[in-house]
């Protein structure tokens, strides 16, 4: 077992750390439907990674196609990823500039076999869409915090 992982089940406990796996989909397809301040806070984050923006103290960005830029279209994806995901979720800690920081936190990802968004390198340049992959983080206590497009599934 991780350091990481018996440091989040101390902060949490065994059980809910289990359950915060287990249960992270079905949460973040509720949040979705709902629409309440929960998604409307998570959505104003997530736009960033609609265009090319210089985001203070971030060394890193990826943005969308502009497919997925709206709202609606947005919440069709991270829908279709909470039903869908392609890896086993991952209990984690927020990241800040690669830096393990705060709460513990719940990363699903979902590989999409087509190009959703563009990497670091891609998103000022916007030549090829090369980020097939979605990430999202939640909480602990099943709060949407961030999606965005990613180059592969490594985290940092």
């Amino acid at each position: 077992m991780s350091d990481l992982r018996q440091w989040i089940e101390k902060q949490i406990g065994k059980s809910f750390t289990a359950l915060m796996e287990e249960k992270s989909g079905s949460r973040l397809v509720g949040l979705i439907q709902r629409r309440g301040p929960e998604w409307r806070k998570a959505f104003e984050h997530i736009r960033l990674h609609f265009g090319p923006v210089t985001v203070p103290d971030k060394d890193q960005h990826t943005i969308f196609v502009r497919k997925y830029c709206t709202e609606e279209a947005l919440a069709a994806l991270l829908a279709d990823a909470a039903a869908h995901l392609s890896h086993r979720p991952i209990v984690a800690r927020e990241i800040h500039n690669k830096i393990k920081v705060g709460d513990p936190s719940i990363v699903l990802q979902r590989w999409f076999g087509r190009m959703i968004g563009y990497s670091n390198e891609q998103a000022y340049r916007k030549d090829v869409p090369d980020a097939p992959y979605l990430r999202i983080i939640m909480t602990y206590r099943g709060e949407l915090t961030s999606a965005y497009p990613a180059k592969s599934l490594q985290l940092f």
